[in-house]
């Protein structure tokens, strides 16, 4: 997947390989990049064209050099003995 940007310097939609991997292009009035910091950094880099040579909003060549990202997991458990009892601490 990569952002479709027009001659006009504006994304406009994204291009895709539909299920049976044939290119698509999803065109839309705003184009929200709302995945992981690396991962919106990596389709910005992916999105190049003769408007954006080294990957849309690159024009600096900061992309990812400037950036951070952080992972983290977390657990969740219950128990039993202290489900519903709102009095313990």
């Amino acid at each position: 997947m990569r952002f479709w940007s027009t001659k006009h310097w504006s994304a406009r939609g994204v291009a895709f390989l539909d299920s049976t991997s044939t290119r698509a292009i999803g065109q839309a009035k705003v184009v929200i990049g709302g995945a992981s910091t690396l991962e919106s950094a990596r389709l910005m880099l992916l999105s190049r064209s003769p408007q954006h040579p080294n990957g849309l909003g690159n024009s600096s060549g900061h992309v990812v050099t400037t950036s951070a990202s952080t992972s983290w997991t977390g657990r969740h458990g219950l128990i039993k003995e202290l489900v519903g009892n709102h009095t313990a601490r």
